[in-house]
C-alpha cells in the first residue's frame, strides 16, 4: 500500500505505523450489516416462542427453508416498496410444504424505528385477530423468520408450518 492509501470496496485504507485507518467513501457501507438482520430474525423467532410458550403452547423448531423463503419474500416487498402475500402456496411448493403440512405466514412493515424491530413487529401481530391465530395455533410446527431493511424501514415475514 502506497503513501496515499489504497482503495478496497469503497473503504480507503491508509496503514500509519502497525495501525490500518479507514475511511468510509461509500456511506452505503453504513448500512446495517447482514448480521444485525439475522439478530432481529432471531429476536423476532424468539419473541414469537416466548408468546407461544407463556399460552402453555409448544414452542416451534427454527426452519432454514422457511427462512430463507421468509427473507426472498421479504426483500421482494422492500424493492417493491409493497406490502403483501403474493403467491404464498406457490413459495410454499418451492420448497415442498404445501399440501403436505398446514402453513400459515404473518408480514409487517415498520419505519422510523432504529430499536425494539422484533418487538413492533410481534406486538402488531398480537392485535391483529388473523396474525394473532396463525402465530398461536395451537400444534407443533416450524418457522422461518426473514427481515430485509432499508434505512430505518423494515419488513418481516414470518413463514409457518404445522402438524400434530
Amino acid at each position: 500500500m502506497g503513501k496515499g492509501g489504497q482503495i478496497v470496496g469503497g473503504i480507503l485504507l491508509f496503514v500509519v505505523g502497525s495501525i490500518i485507518l479507514t475511511v468510509i467513501l461509500n456511506p452505503e457501507l453504513l448500512v446495517a450489516p447482514p448480521s444485525d438482520l439475522r439478530q432481529i430474525e432471531l429476536e423476532t423467532f424468539n419473541r414469537i416462542n416466548q408468546e407461544r410458550s407463556d399460552r402453555g403452547l409448544p414452542v416451534l423448531a427454527n426452519d432454514t427453508n422457511l427462512c430463507l423463503v421468509a427473507r426472498e419474500w421479504s426483500e421482494s416487498m422492500l424493492s417493491e416498496d409493497k406490502l403483501g402475500h403474493g403467491n404464498f402456496d406457490a413459495r410454499m411448493k418451492t420448497i415442498g410444504y404445501m399440501n403436505k403440512y398446514e402453513c400459515g405466514e404473518v408480514i409487517a412493515m415498520c419505519s422510523g424505528h432504529r430499536t425494539g424491530i422484533p418487538d413492533i413487529f410481534v406486538k402488531g401481530w398480537l392485535s391483529s385477530t388473523g396474525h394473532r391465530e396463525i402465530m398461536l395455533t395451537p400444534k407443533h410446527g416450524k418457522m422461518g423468520v426473514g427481515v430485509a431493511r432499508d434505512g430505518d424501514t423494515y419488513y418481516a415475514t414470518v413463514d409457518f408450518i404445522f402438524y400434530d
